[in-house]
């Protein structure tokens, strides 16, 4: 009877079936795995690869720029040496609407440092009162005392000028450079009527270009007097939009715009 039980038992365990035991691997799943992420790996390093080729191109096409520009700011100096009565413009190549900031960073002063040896050198010193700037026929002030909007163009009408009216890009961009950084000043822009603004020598704001700051003019109405004044903004960082509106009553410095002294003898 023992040995029947003992055989019985012996022959269940012959029995389990093979395919118990743990699957057997799956080559084609593990090939399809490895294909995958050689897929996105490839993808990943193709991206990656025309973005460094566009932004290498970009690069060099402001290497490129800066290079040219440099050459005629060479050329000026050499033929301001040598005395000459013409003079080669100086222009800074731009490639789309954003030049790079630091390519504009070099070249602005560079223009200025041109135009200003070029003023001294065909007779333009004098032209000027003392303290103040010659650039593209015309005198820039930029006071060292603080006063309020209207106080300001009083001082700049005393002084045979009238706080700063900006007619084109260009000469923005020269006020920008020679300003003191960190510090506010008055322009002239004034909001007589609200919503009309206007400059202060009758130029037609409308025909002009305006360079506010993004959300400006806002007229805070937190002011009590509103803000019916336009200030630069304080040069920060290099920006083509450094207008804003400002309540008349605060104390800023003030930039004045005259003519030189021999309009001045004709008037």
């Amino acid at each position: 009877m023992e040995s029947i039980q003992y055989d019985r038992f012996t022959s269940s365990e012959s029995e389990i079936p093979e395919h118990m035991g743990p699957p057997p691997s799956t080559p084609n799943r593990q090939d399809r795995r490895i294909f995958i992420m050689f897929g996105v790996l490839s993808l990943f390093l193709l991206t990656l690869t025309l973005a460094v080729g566009i932004k290498f191109t970009q690069v060099s096409m402001q290497v490129s720029d800066l290079m040219e520009s440099l050459d005629v700011v060479s050329t000026s100096i050499k033929v301001l040496q040598k005395g000459s009565s013409t003079y080669p413009e100086l222009i800074i190549p731009v490639r789309g609407e954003n030049p790079h900031p630091i390519v504009i960073s070099i070249l602005l002063p560079l223009h200025s440092i041109i135009f200003n040896t070029k003023c001294v050198c065909v007779s333009c010193k004098g032209l000027c009162e003392d303290d103040w700037t010659f650039f593209k026929d015309k005198c820039y002030f930029a006071s060292k005392l603080r006063k309020s909007w209207e106080d300001a163009e009083k001082n700049c009408v005393q002084r045979n000028a009238h706080l700063l009216v900006v007619n084109d890009a260009e000469e923005q961009d020269y006020i920008s450079q020679v300003i003191e950084m960190g510090t506010n000043f008055w322009i002239g822009l004034v909001e007589r009527e609200e919503g009309t603004w206007s400059w202060v020598d009758g130029t037609d704001y409308t025909k002009t270009k305006h360079f506010w700051d993004d959300g400006q003019p806002d007229n805070w109405d937190v002011r009590l007097n509103g803000e019916d004044c336009g200030q630069l903004h304080s040069r920060s960082q290099v920006t083509h939009r450094p207008w804003n509106d400002a309540d008349c009553s605060l104390a800023y410095k003030y930039i004045c715009e005259g003519r030189p002294r021999r309009h001045q003898s004709h008037a």
